[in-house]
């Protein structure tokens, strides 16, 4: 009986270590080392941190049975990970807190094995059939994928919004090698994982094999998006379980995106250019607003359009230059939220922008 205590204590040690390995994995698949903006240092980190995650999840299991052997493997794998860590953080003292990290979490918990190798075994020695280790070993490697691709997901899901809203899909409608664009339909919504959304129409920049994204937002199950947004950069998050980014972005609900899927779906015009967009009105929610009079005003002259049952209004064969675009209704005083300017629209260009009225 006395021995029992000691035996749920090393069962918290070896819980506590895998949780610790997978997240250390989570981080190695999250971690943005494949777009443009990423940095090659990058990828030590990610090798330091998967190596991490593997020496505590092995030596988890080997604490089971052999505590020496636990510990040894985490007092050698200490320095290891750290100059991985450090090799790949610039100078500073911020940087070399963020290696101490993983080297004070090995230390502690070598310490733990090797300081109680005389406590009794967690699991005494298992003789199984060879097709029970098989199953075993193939539905511990399936819950263990399963597990470090989730915390992958919500590293991202949860990791700070640091996208330059200059960026993305720009009302010329010309592909953005970072921006997948696309129609979805959530299926289902949690603060861990996001939005999880099935393809329903692609547009550019997303694989066909992809028909599941997670989306950086908490969107109702059930309704159908436009999506904008930029890709993940990290190994797990970009081809095996694409999260999506919608910061800055063109991103709206289906019934908002309907300038943007006209000139998505009818491609650039092959001749002249085309201004389009919509009106909408202010208050506690977004209504879009049909048969109202919009002013398009160049250097050539002034044209009236009129928006349609979904508040858009179009033109197009339009000349290269300037416009100014607003709502006939204006009011004397002109507020950059009642107008616009189209600048430097040139053959085959798309411009335009949302109108708002009071």
């Amino acid at each position: 009986m006395k021995s029992v205590p000691k035996i749920g204590i090393s069962w918290i040690a070896v819980v506590a270590g895998l949780a610790v390995g997978v997240l250390g994995l989570a981080f190695s698949g999250s971690f943005p080392v494949l777009g443009p903006g990423t940095y090659a240092r990058g990828w030590w980190f990610v090798v330091g941190s998967a190596i991490f995650g593997f020496c505590f999840l092995h030596a988890s299991t080997l604490g089971l049975q052999n505590r020496t052997r636990a510990g040894l493997l985490l007092l050698v794998a200490a320095p290891i990970v750290t100059l991985f860590v450090r090799l790949s953080q610039f100078s500073g003292w911020v940087d070399l807190q963020i290696c101490i990290v993983p080297a004070a979490a090995c230390v502690i918990f070598a310490g733990f094995w090797l300081l109680t190798r005389r406590w009794p075994a967690c699991l005494p020695p298992i003789r199984l059939p060879f097709i029970a280790k098989v199953l075993g070993s193939s539905v511990i490697l399936f819950v263990l994928i399963a597990a470090v691709s989730i915390g992958a997901i919500a590293l991202t899901i949860w990791s700070p919004d640091i996208v330059d809203c200059g960026e993305g899909p720009t009302p010329n409608y010309k592909p953005h090698p970072e921006y997948p664009v696309f129609v979805a339909r959530v299926i289902y919504s949690d603060p861990l994982v996001g939005s999880v959304a099935v393809i329903q129409e692609r547009f550019w920049n997303l694989r066909h094999e992809t028909n599941v994204v997670f989306l950086k937002a908490l969107w109702k199950p059930g309704d159908v998006y436009f999506v904008a947004g930029r890709l993940s950069d990290g190994l797990l998050t970009r081809w095996l379980f694409p999260v999506i980014n919608m910061h800055c972005s063109r991103s709206n609900p289906i019934q908002y995106a309907g300038v943007d899927l006209r000139v998505l779906r009818a491609g650039r015009p092959k001749s002249g250019a085309r201004i389009i967009g919509r009106v909408e009105k202010r208050g506690n929610y977004r209504q879009l607003v049909q048969g109202v009079k919009v002013i398009i005003k160049g250097s050539r002259g002034t044209l009236i359009v009129t928006t349609d049952h979904e508040g858009i209004y179009d033109l197009s064969g339009v000349l290269p230059g300037q416009y100014e675009v607003r709502p006939e209704n204006n009011k004397d005083e002109i507020w950059q939220s009642h107008w616009c300017h189209v600048i430097n629209l040139g053959p085959g260009d798309v411009g335009g922008c949302t109108l708002h009225i009071d």
